[in-house]
């Protein structure tokens, strides 16, 4: 018997969202979200396209309603496979969520400076 029979497959939602994404050092790149499950995600960029087995680390961006700021899920795992036209499927390893502006944002589970060595830019940075 394999997992797949004993583990039925995580429902997948329709999220509709901005979503940045890093892989392999290369530097943060723009893409829109379009499912997510528990371990899953798909999402489109017009941007370079990683590389399956590539470990990827990618921020949903969710607006709230009536309130100030957006909530954030931070997300790490691993490229599954690309699918043209530029869409990306990647398992979900760890995630944490964070309010825009709270300033513990990003820290736990896979915590820290995500920035290191000077590689990767702000991903909340909204280049003008």
């Amino acid at each position: 018997m394999t997992i797949s029979q004993t583990r039925p497959r995580a429902r997948r939602y329709r999220v509709e969202a901005a979503v940045r994404f890093t892989a392999a050092g290369v530097a943060w790149q723009d893409g829109w979200m379009l499912e997510m499950s528990r371990s899953g995600a798909l999402w489109e960029t017009s941007g370079a396209l990683p590389s399956p087995g590539d470990r990827v680390e990618f921020i949903v961006h969710l607006p709230v309603f009536g309130a100030a700021g957006n909530t954030h899920i931070r997300c790490t795992g691993h490229v599954i496979r690309t699918d043209s036209p530029g869409r990306v499927i990647a398992s979900i390893e760890e995630y944490e969520f964070a309010k825009s502006g709270s300033p513990d944002r990003y820290q736990g589970s896979g915590g820290g400076d995500r920035g290191a060595e000077g590689s990767r830019s702000d991903p909340d940075h909204d280049e003008e």
